[in-house]
C-alpha cells in the first residue's frame, strides 16, 4: 500500500501517509543501504516485502516445530 500511495499525488500530511510512512520507512531506509537505485528504479520495497515474507515463514516454522 505504502508503494502505490506514494505513486499518487495524495495530501503528504494526512495521518494515514504519515501512518504509512511511519510503519514502513525505517526497513525500506535499511534495504535501501545495500540495495541501490537500479536504472533509475527503487527496488527496495519489493526487497523489503520478500524479506518480512521470509521472515513470516520462518516463524510460522518456528511456532509449529514448537507446538508439535
Amino acid at each position: 500500500m505504502w508503494a502505490i500511495v506514494s505513486w499518487l499525488p495524495v495530501n503528504r500530511g494526512s495521518r494515514f501517509v504519515y501512518w504509512l510512512d511511519w510503519m514502513v520507512e525505517p526497513l525500506i531506509r535499511i534495504v535501501r543501504r545495500f540495495i541501490p537505485l537500479i536504472v533509475g528504479i527503487d527496488f527496495s520495497p519489493i526487497v523489503a516485502m520478500l524479506i518480512l515474507q521470509l521472515a513470516n515463514r520462518a516463524v510460522t516454522l518456528l511456532f509449529v516445530q514448537l507446538l508439535s
